[in-house]
């Protein structure tokens, strides 16, 4: 977006400056003729009265849609103002906590700039919209939700059972499986279903869930306590590699079937058979994966744990983990009454 001190005059601009100076000039004419020239303030009213009546039209063309019709630094001028008055909005929700009458007041005020305030990533963000099969009015409300989520702070779990719940308020991304014939459905048992493989392609979003999960594994576990991050197959691949670039931990991909190389080492990524390792996955329902990953891990490697953003209350994938002496942590435990209270909240 162009600042304001950045901003060069355009042709319109001038076209503007060249109308706006004639139709002053023929009103003060117009009037010096039909009343006489009686004073100086006389000529300043009549000035002030056209100045107000052009910049009051530019308004209503600006509130009607129609920017073709206003100033290019009228218009530059205004989201600059815009960004101004959000920065401004975001840094006392968080100075002070976020609470929750402010939450209700800044609702609305996000709502409505965001759809306005548009950057250089659209380009970006526009294909992968296209992609992931999401409509406009679907992006605007999750830079809305984002918004919302990246103001709240993230000093501890509860923080993060926040941040989380703020993102499963993005709609594009919780699916709702009663609109699929049950003979088609992967998960019979849950009726929504928690689509974090497509977030995290926004680059905004990924960067927050990796903050979440970092903060989830270092409230249980040092640094030095483990070597590699184990993303099971068919896993959130993309937020294991960020968050092992964020803890500088190599991250090891398991494969569903045998190895590229060796068949026994069903895994991409460098693996020492001494290494300890900690299993990271997004949402945990059956616990299929993670059984895959530990039967298939050299049995000489130490499973430290496994991490996980949520986990579905109507499987039994924790206690399934938990029986092979492997400690699960999570950020929020979910069943479909759950998500369809935060959906509504």
């Amino acid at each position: 977006m162009t600042k304001r001190n950045d901003y060069k005059c355009t042709r319109k601009d001038i076209a503007f400056i060249v109308i706006f100076i004639l139709l002053a000039v023929a009103q003060i004419i117009y009037h010096i003729r039909q009343n006489g020239f009686s004073s100086i303030g006389t000529f300043i009213e009549q000035a002030i009265i056209i100045i107000l009546a052009f910049v009051g039209l530019l308004e209503i063309f600006h509130y009607a849609g129609w920017d073709v019709l206003v100033p290019d630094f009228m218009l530059i001028a205004k989201r600059a103002s815009y960004l101004e008055d959000l920065q401004e909005c975001m840094n006392e929700v968080v100075n002070n906590s976020m609470d929750d009458i402010l939450k209700k007041a800044l609702d609305e005020y996000f709502r409505k700039e965001y759809i306005f305030l548009q950057d250089s990533s659209e380009d970006r963000t526009s294909y992968i919209m296209t992609q992931l099969g999401i409509t406009l009015s679907q992006f605007q409300e999750l830079r809305v939700e984002l918004t919302k989520m990246r103001c709240l702070p993230l000093k501890d779990l509860e923080d993060a059972k926040g941040k989380m719940k703020q993102l499963i308020k993005c709609k594009p991304f919780v699916a709702d499986l009663e609109r699929i014939d049950a003979a088609k459905r992967t998960y019979t048992c849950v009726n929504y279903y928690l689509n974090f493989n497509d977030t995290v392609y926004f680059t905004d979003i990924c960067r927050e869930l990796v903050a979440i999960m970092q903060k989830l594994i270092l409230s249980e576990v040092s640094l030095s306590s483990f070597d590699k991050i184990v993303i099971p197959h068919d896993s959130n691949l993309v937020l294991g590699i960020e968050l092992g670039k964020q803890l500088g931990k190599p991250v090891v991909h398991m494969r569903k079937k045998e190895g590229r190389i060796e068949k026994e080492k069903c895994w991409d990524g460098d693996l020492k058979p001494t290494d300890k390792v900690i299993i990271v996955h997004d949402v945990l329902v059956t616990s299929a994966q993670i059984r895959h990953a530990l039967d298939n891990l050299p049995k000489t490697c130490e499973k430290i744990g496994l991490f996980c953003l949520v986990s579905r209350k109507e499987y039994t994938g924790v206690q399934d983990v938990e029986k092979r002496g492997v400690p699960v942590s999570q950020i929020l435990p979910l069943s479909d009454d759950d998500i369809k209270e935060i959906l509504n909240s």
